[in-house]
């Protein structure tokens, strides 16, 4: 049969694909999406970029203020955002933020996103499990006394 779709709302609501994402330093480029519904007539959103620990130009790139346009009708915006490799031994992941902004009326289903970068230089060795897996000549394994850094997803 057909269904009419019967909006919730004529404001357009407009917002990222996700709220926070972590990636690896060396990933060079990530494509942020900004997904947009309700959209009667053309709207421009403005996407800035803020530091948090990770600063511009030394971790990422502030290529901001960015106009992201959407045309009438429901559609999803991408965003090219640089990230810098650096060659700084880091231990830790630092992170910085987009926001977006409209000076017409936009119901802002989620107006911030958080950007991790985790670190691929540390000053301690990164091993996976089997690499830190050591048995002696007996096959009984070995305590290696390693620092231990949970990274990815964990389902349990």
């Amino acid at each position: 049969g057909n269904h009419d779709f019967i909006p919730c709302s004529t404001i357009p609501q407009i917002g990222f694909v996700v709220n926070a994402i972590s990636i690896s330093e060396d990933v060079a480029t990530i494509e942020v999406g900004i997904q947009a519904y309700n959209i009667a007539n053309a709207v421009d959103v403005e996407l800035n970029f803020v530091d948090g620990t990770a600063l511009s130009p030394d971790d990422y790139i502030n290529d901001g203020p960015v106009t992201v346009s959407f045309p009438a009708g429901n559609s999803t915006q991408f965003v090219t955002v640089q990230i810098v490799n650096d060659e700084l031994e880091e231990d830790n992941a630092e992170y910085f933020t987009l926001l977006l902004s409209s000076l017409v009326e936009v119901d802002f289903i989620s107006s911030e996103m958080t950007i991790t970068i985790e670190p691929n230089d540390q000053s301690y060795p990164v091993l996976s499990i089997e690499e830190a897996t050591n048995a002696n000549a007996d096959g009984v394994m070995n305590n290696l006394d390693l620092f231990c850094e949970l990274r990815g997803s964990s389902y349990s």
